[in-house]
């Protein structure tokens, strides 16, 4: 955990635990000074953060002090650097606490998100099979029929006739799964399941998620599939219920922040 402080009208920073720790004991960090940490939304007094948090100041058992040199603490720094995290210019600067969202609310919110994708999927099929596959249409019932009274296999004429159609229907599905997601997850940080149930998705460092790394979660979520469900198997036992995808990408599900 890296700290900035205010000092002589300049923002110090950033200094370890330990070393805010011995700023604070020394007096250089008093009740007054202004102080920010990554995940803030911006310069608080000291005294207001130690009361919400006595312990706030104290150093880690594990970590050894540091110079002043070796913390950074006595090279100022802008209170536009301090309290920016250093991100791409296309990543949203919106920063909250993280509070990891409890696995059964993903997993309604999951079967909530797929009531929604199969419902439209099936009306989008509905229409192209009407308007695009005729034929399709009109074997399937036929097929359905003796299927389910004989357990007969479709014949080579039928099954040319339906694979432009599964074809189709499976390039749909995985189109509309991607932008299903990419629409409500860039917009608002949820898929309305998500959002139904109170959670959302972010960075691990707070901020939501660029175009680029909604589609790389969506990726990598796939891969799940071919790892028989490892991938998100690794999130009942990961401290923050971080999927293998979620690793991967940087990611956490928590519960939506009030702040918009």
């Amino acid at each position: 955990m890296e700290w900035y402080y205010e000092s002589g009208g300049d923002r110090k920073g950033p200094v370890g635990q330990a070393e805010f720790a011995r700023l604070v004991k020394a007096g250089t960090i008093s009740g007054d000074t202004l102080v920010w940490r990554r995940l803030m939304t911006g310069w608080r007094a000291f005294s207001e953060l130690q009361a919400e948090d006595p312990a706030v100041a104290e150093a880690p058992a594990d970590e050894l002090e540091t110079t002043d040199d070796e913390a950074g603490g006595g090279e100022p720094v802008s209170a536009e650097e301090a309290a920016a995290p250093a991100e791409t210019a296309d990543e949203s600067q919106e920063v909250v606490k993280l509070e990891t969202a409890a696995l059964w609310r993903r997993l309604f919110a999951r079967a909530v998100d797929l009531l929604l994708f199969f419902f439209v999927w099936g009306q989008i099929l509905q229409l192209a099979v009407i308007r695009f596959f005729p034929e399709a249409e009109r074997i399937a019932p036929e097929l359905q029929k003796r299927m389910a009274e004989t357990g007969g296999a479709a014949t080579v004429e039928e099954a040319m006739i339906l694979l432009p159609f599964t074809a189709t229907a499976m390039a749909v599905g995985l189109a509309w799964n991607l932008l299903y997601e990419w629409i409500f997850v860039r917009l608002s940080g949820s898929t309305p399941g998500k959002r139904w149930f109170g959670i959302e998705i972010r960075r691990s460092n707070g901020q939501r998620l660029t175009s680029a790394r909604i589609l790389l979660r969506h990726i990598a979520n796939l891969m799940n599939f071919f790892t028989l469900g490892f991938g998100w198997l690794v999130a009942v036992f990961d401290a923050e219920k971080r999927g293998l995808h979620d690793h991967l990408c940087d990611t956490r599900v928590v519960k939506r922040s009030e702040r918009r």
